[in-house]
């Protein structure tokens, strides 16, 4: 059995003990903190035209007793939707741009643990363990009319060890 408590990725070998020989063979583990975070995830309207732009907000939710790390967000944008270069907010304060374009990709770092003297058990605006991300979305020229849905997902150590519920906001878009 191999467990770690921290968070990252590990080559494991291995030795013959009859020969003392080491083993050609290894592999890489990746040690994940499992679902710890809740993501929720809006926007400021349904119902879009062409052109229009669109304010996204995904709020990070740490309930639980320990720091969640490497957090990353990835929001998996609709086709035929562009960023809008500089209008990442993180907790309201002027952002980096995230980066890749599909998805975007947010790091976050640290995320707090929740006070642990926390009444309601729940991280809330301005508490530890709470961070909201707001960005900017332009409805492109290519879009044709329909449903088009955007979804946010936490993760640490790679693109599969997800660290959260997904969240996803949907949008219309009208003639």
């Amino acid at each position: 059995t191999i467990s770690s408590f921290v968070p990252g990725v590990t080559t494991i070998t291995a030795t013959d003990t009859t020969s003392s020989m080491v083993l050609p063979q290894t592999a890489q583990v990746y040690f994940s903190q499992g679902q710890i975070l809740r993501l929720n995830k809006s926007v400021d309207r349904q119902d879009v035209m062409i052109g229009d732009l669109l304010n996204y907000t995904v709020i990070v939710q740490n309930n639980t007793a320990n720091d969640a790390l490497l957090v990353k967000i990835a929001d998996a944008i609709p086709g035929n939707f562009k960023y809008r270069r500089g209008s990442t907010r993180i907790n309201n304060l002027a952002a980096p741009d995230p980066s890749g374009s599909r998805p975007l990709v947010f790091d976050l770092g640290t995320v707090p643990a929740l006070d642990p003297g926390d009444v309601n058990g729940v991280a809330d605006p301005g508490e530890p363990g709470y961070v909201s991300i707001t960005y900017q979305l332009i409805v492109g020229s290519g879009a044709s009319p329909g449903e088009y849905i955007n979804t946010a997902v936490a993760r640490d150590v790679c693109d599969q060890c997800l660290i959260s519920n997904t969240a996803e906001a949907v949008v219309e878009v009208i003639l």
